[in-house]
């Protein structure tokens, strides 16, 4: 073999060696340690999951136990009793009461979230205005409730009209005249009583009422805990969207009230008799005061810390309701105190026995002719806040 045949064999060699070299560290030392790094890199990947996994499960643990605190119990058995002792307390508190029915229906269970619902049919009659403040009152409650499928029905006191009695045939003789001269001729024939069926009052029909409440019961969740409500009680506003005031418009402008046409007025001529010479003639009597006009104060609200009371002309529907302040001029006066339960007017009394002036209180609902003379012993808090207004002014 020559010398450079020999020279490049152990060039050869040595290459090789290297090489084998390499791949044996790479294999020993550099391999592991990559392997290391990324069981490093997964590790901490996988604890910043778990992190976030735990701050939500802390997170749904909470809402979990806020949820289930507000539920009547643990078990379905107790929470039917509170429940239905609840509904039957407020039925009691809202006249809804008389004739009223809660009947359990079946209880139902969600297997995927294992919530237990249940839920008890009301049927019972009454008032609109009943039934707004039941439903106030329902969702003011400080557990979790709703209502479902509720139907409102008018119940009609005579459901045929042509059966409708006539009037008395007194009714229909002419009134008396007087034979005095100056008076006028009164109409003494009383007035005839509409012939349809239903309540025209201002509650309107009574109403047949079907609903169907429900709450639930949270499922027990392994090592977590919840605390049920202990004492039912309501809350402000609870779930109401509006102020409570807002809700009286409801009842204050009744849906179910059936429309009675306001009476036609005549207006008769007084008879006339030959004039006596040398007679005395007695004074003519007052002028009798002017008819109530057709409105109805339907509300009473603040805007701004500014008492402001709406009311609606029955003759213009169509209209919006118009608005009063303090020291607006209504009716036959000036209106100086707005209640929530109504409003005070006070009027003079000019051309009559009585000078001087009156308040009246126009009740929130009624018609203006059915104003009552402010008293107060019967409203003692609606005078002391006038006496109160009147002072600051």
């Amino acid at each position: 073999m020559k010398q450079r045949e020999k020279i490049l064999a152990m060039l050869t060699g040595a290459v090789v060696l290297v090489l084998f070299g390499t791949k044996l560290v790479q294999w020993t030392v550099i391999a592991p340690f990559r392997e290391l790094d990324k069981r490093i890199a997964d590790a901490q990947t996988r604890r910043e999951k778990i992190s976030k996994s735990l701050s939500d499960l802390a997170s749904v643990e909470q809402k979990w136990k806020d949820l289930a605190g507000r539920t009547l119990g643990e078990t379905p058995d107790p929470v039917k009793e509170r429940f239905e002792a609840d509904l039957q307390q407020l039925l009691q508190t809202n006249n809804l009461h008389t004739g009223a029915k809660v009947t359990p229906s079946q209880t139902f269970t969600n297997r995927d979230t294992g919530i237990t619902e249940i839920a008890f049919t009301i049927e019972t009659m009454g008032s609109l205005q009943s039934l707004t403040d039941f439903l106030c009152a329902f969702e003011r409650r400080n557990y979790i409730s709703r209502i479902d499928k509720l139907t409102v029905t008018p119940e009609r006191l005579n459901r045929n009209p042509a059966v409708a009695a006539s009037p008395p045939a007194a009714s229909r003789r002419p009134p008396p005249r007087s034979n005095k001269p100056g008076q006028p001729v009164a109409n003494t024939a009383p007035p005839i009583a509409p012939s349809h069926g239903g309540d025209s009052s201002v509650d309107g029909p009574p109403l047949k009422i079907n609903m169907t409440a429900k709450t639930i019961v949270a499922p027990m969740a392994g090592v977590l805990t919840f605390k049920p409500v202990e004492e039912i009680q309501d809350q402000e506003p609870g779930r109401l969207t509006r102020p409570l005031d807002a809700y009286r418009e409801i009842y204050a402008t009744n849906i179910f009230r059936k429309y009675v046409p306001q009476p036609e007025t005549r207006v008769l001529t007084p008879e006339t008799s030959p004039a006596v010479a040398h007679q005395d003639k007695p004074p003519p009597p007052p002028p009798p005061p002017p008819p109530p006009p057709n409105l109805v104060l339907v509300s009473t609200v603040s805007l701004n810390n500014e008492p402001v009371a709406y009311v609606r002309d029955n003759d213009k529907r169509t209209e919006p309701p118009k608005a009063y302040r303090v020291n607006d001029s209504l009716h036959d006066g000036t209106v100086v105190l707005i209640h929530p339960l109504g409003m005070v007017v006070r009027s003079e009394m000019k051309g009559t026995p009585e000078a001087g002036t009156k308040d009246y209180f126009y009740k929130l609902g009624d018609e203006f002719g059915k104003r009552q003379e402010l008293d107060a012993e019967a409203m003692p808090d609606v005078k002391r806040q006038l006496d109160a207004a009147l002072r600051e002014e």
